[in-house]
């Protein structure tokens, strides 16, 4: 039984490992998600709530600006 929990472990850090992409747009809303650039987020302080991983990419609307600081 305990190789169940050894086999969970391991899937769930390889799923945690795995890169996200992150999208911002000035026309975003911070209440969705970031996943794709058609739920991307409005501002920085939103993305700082994130926890970021060396794989994860952001991406920034391109024109867009973005007041604050990361």
């Amino acid at each position: 039984m305990w190789y169940l929990f050894v086999v969970a472990f391991f899937l769930i850090e390889l799923n945690l490992t795995a890169q996200r992409n992150y999208y911002l747009a000035a026309n975003g809303n911070d209440k969705a998600d970031g996943k794709i650039p058609q739920s991307a987020w409005k501002t920085l302080a939103r993305l700082a709530t994130v926890h970021l991983k060396p794989k994860d990419s952001l991406f920034f609307k391109r024109g867009d600006t973005f007041p604050g600081a990361l």
